[in-house]
């Protein structure tokens, strides 16, 4: 069953935008297909993302920037005309436990909190569920991503696996957040 999202989750004035959690509207996706080929080396395809949230267990969480002036003030009007998707987070949750799939910022406003902000709602939204697992696999040589994944105390597992081709470049490492974990 799809979680039913509020409109705006939270709000946090950041460096001239108001950011907005909440959930994926359909239009959404060409924004986030943006975000995602500015991310990633080997970005999902539009199609790939549609299919995934059509999953019954999929769950996706949009960060939205609302541009304000000098004072910190906007318009409803500027809400409705200037809004932009900043980040999202993709995870789904089944038996339990819960995997982040993808979770990316725009290159322009990253270290500003955003991704905090969308890894701690999934965290509040599972732990509502019942959920004490959350796990998601990170690209060894995105330290960034490892960094704010340990500042939001995931662990490290003893697990690396391959992405495809024989290059250490290709190895990502399992995370987890409660439950049981191996390693530090």
């Amino acid at each position: 069953m799809k979680a039913d999202y509020p409109k705006d989750i939270f709000s946090s004035h950041n460096n001239s935008l108001i950011i907005s959690i909440r959930g994926y509207r359909r239009h959404d996706i060409e924004e986030i297909s943006l975000i995602e080929k500015a991310s990633f080396t080997a970005p999902w395809s539009k199609e790939a993302f549609i299919k995934e949230i059509a999953s019954p267990y999929s769950h996706a969480m949009i960060a939205e920037g609302v541009p304000v002036n000098d004072n910190g003030h906007l318009s409803k009007k500027a809400f409705r005309d200037a809004s932009i998707v900043v980040g999202y987070i993709f995870f789904t949750a089944i038996l339990g436990e819960a995997y982040i799939k993808k979770l990316a910022v725009h290159p322009s406003y990253r270290r500003q909190g955003i991704g905090c902000l969308l890894l701690n709602e999934v965290l509040r939204l599972v732990k509502k569920q019942d959920i004490d697992k959350v796990i998601l696999d990170c690209d060894i040589n995105n330290r960034a991503a490892f960094c704010l994944y340990k500042k939001m105390g995931f662990k490290a597992s003893s697990s690396l696996y391959d992405r495809g081709g024989s290059n250490i470049k290709n190895f990502n490492i399992i995370m987890s957040y409660g439950g049981e974990t191996n390693g530090d």
